[in-house]
């Protein structure tokens, strides 16, 4: 192939479909028992399938390489994981298959991207021109759902491509390379302002992800903690266990993000070392009925309690009403022995269950205090509900207050304080050492649930006199404008921060901080 083409003709190479199977056929047998791999247990020809696919990228890596040196190279198996490590040497980047009309839906590219981008390669966006997903012929993706999916890429700091796919007749949509080109006009007028800059993150949420097996479902916790930072405006990553955490002024670990010797350890450490932790339910749990060292509890298993109440104070959820808030799952029971409780439980008079009955739902607080609802020991704040996970399932605003007022006491200065009633304003902030100048990507289209089938976009989000601030540390702001109008706007530089409002955001908006 390489030959009738030319090799001078050719940029590069995508494998498509690089999915796992699980194959048991006598090759395979052969090569499991040369390897010590048992055939008959099917996570252990999953295993194997990772090596095999490890071994076929060594080998064609290494084949084009010789023919084209310079030759761009991606394996895509609709997802970038934790799984990609072991053989990111044989990739020149990584591309972020997400289409919101198929089977990935709107969380997934920010959840790969902020993993992808921690992993040193560049990065590309790709969604497709479709009303729905590929092979949809003759439909075409609203402009505005196009356009949010594209900007959406570049204010997390990935290329960009749109897949289309070729009529059997050869000949291409006219609508839709103009659908496209209307979006890659304000693309290619933003790229010079782009390049060389660089998300900055001061929080890195844990992934519970350790290998993948073709689905597409990502963990409920993770899709939560993306959630809530994103509404509240935090900068993050996503990382795993075996990241640099230094790197981070807060770790987030997730509901459940398991224990090992060699994780525990390196997480006391980075707390030893000034950082900041925040954990829920039974993340780090250790498994035994004894004092955790990192959050100063007892734990004690499940709470007796199918679901109990949280009682805010005025240091954990002191914008709320000060009575009982439901939690809509099942916490831990802990004890605290060298940690102080920040925020208490009130139990329920009984487990809707058996003889005991009261509603459709669940039985009311009695007022009595139960187990801790949040304890914190010094840099360590631990939530004993998986609130991440309630976050995602149903979305109540004060488990989003009550994670806002603990990231708070850990991280008092942010990057970026947006607009509290505009959580759907997402906040992107790059910088370029290069310019010394800060990017403040602004995005916020109206994401909507008109259909059985699927979540679309169809018109932007006009907001108006929207403030802003901004933590530049010591360097000294110059100017500051609006890319994209082509505006000057007034700041207000005090100390590390600088402050202004942005007087109209059409959708998608980036604020240029020129030092």
């Amino acid at each position: 192939m390489i030959d009738s083409i030319g090799a001078e003709n050719i940029d590069g190479f995508f494998f498509d479909i690089f999915f796992l199977v699980p194959c048991d056929c006598r090759h395979c047998r052969k090569e499991m028992a040369r390897l010590g791999i048992d055939h008959t247990i099917e996570s252990e020809r999953v295993r194997y399938c990772h090596l095999m696919l490890k071994e076929f990228k060594r080998e064609m890596t290494s084949l084009i390489h010789k023919r084209i040196k310079n030759a761009t190279i991606f394996y895509n198996g609709s997802h970038v994981g934790t799984y990609i490590k072991t053989s990111l040497r044989y990739y020149s980047h990584l591309e972020i298959e997400s289409l919101p009309g198929g089977n990935w839906g709107y969380d997934n590219f920010p959840l790969v991207d902020r993993y992808a981008r921690t992993l040193g390669k560049d990065i590309i966006g790709m969604t497709g021109k479709f009303h729905t997903s590929w092979g949809d012929f003759q439909s075409f993706k609203n402009k505005e759902a196009l356009e949010y999916k594209v900007f959406q890429m570049l204010s997390f700091g990935a290329g960009c491509s749109i897949g289309d796919q070729l009529h059997p007749s050869g000949q291409l949509s006219p609508a839709t390379y103009e659908l496209i080109g209307h979006v890659y006009k304000t693309v290619e007028q933003l790229e010079p302002e782009l390049e060389n800059t660089k998300p900055l993150a001061e929080i890195a949420v844990v992934t519970p992800e350790s290998i993948w097996d073709n689905g597409m479902t990502l963990d409920e916790s993770l899709i939560g903690a993306n959630r809530v930072l994103d509404e509240l405006g935090y900068q993050f990553n996503i990382i795993d266990l075996e990241a640099d955490f230094s790197q981070y002024k807060l770790l987030i670990l997730p509901d459940k993000i398991k224990a090992t010797p060699e994780s525990f350890a390196k997480l006391q450490n980075y707390v030893k070392n000034g950082g900041k932790v925040l954990l829920s339910y039974q993340s780090m749990d250790q498994g035994a009925y004894d004092e955790n060292p990192l959050t100063g509890n007892l734990m004690e298993g499940h709470s007796f309690w199918d679901r109990d109440y949280i009682y805010p104070n005025s240091q954990i959820g002191h914008n709320l009403p000060q009575e009982e808030h439901v939690m809509y799952e099942q916490g831990m029971a802990v004890e605290p022995i060298s940690s102080k409780v920040i925020l208490e439980t009130r139990e329920p008079y009984f487990n809707r269950e058996g003889k005991y009955y009261y509603g459709h739902k669940h039985a009311p607080s009695t007022g009595k205090k139960g187990v801790p609802a949040a304890t914190q020991k010094g840099n360590c704040i631990y939530f004993s509900h998986p609130v991440f996970k309630i976050y995602r399932d149903y979305a109540p605003r004060w488990v989003k207050e009550i994670i806002s007022d603990a990231l708070n006491i850990l991280l008092p200065d942010r990057y970026v304080v947006k607009p509290e009633d505009k959580p759907s304003l997402s906040a992107q902030l790059h910088y370029s050492s290069n310019e010394n100048k800060f990017l403040l990507h602004l995005l916020d289209y109206p994401l909507k649930k008109n259909a059985v089938n699927l979540y679309t976009i169809d018109e932007r989000t006009q907001l108006i006199n929207q403030k802003f601030t901004v933590l530049v540390g010591n360097r000294k702001v110059k100017k500051v404008e609006l890319i994209r109008q082509n505006q000057e706007i007034a700041f207000q530089q005090d100390d590390t921060k600088v402050s202004f409002t942005v007087p109209r955001i059409d959708g998608y908006e980036i604020v240029k901080i020129q030092c």
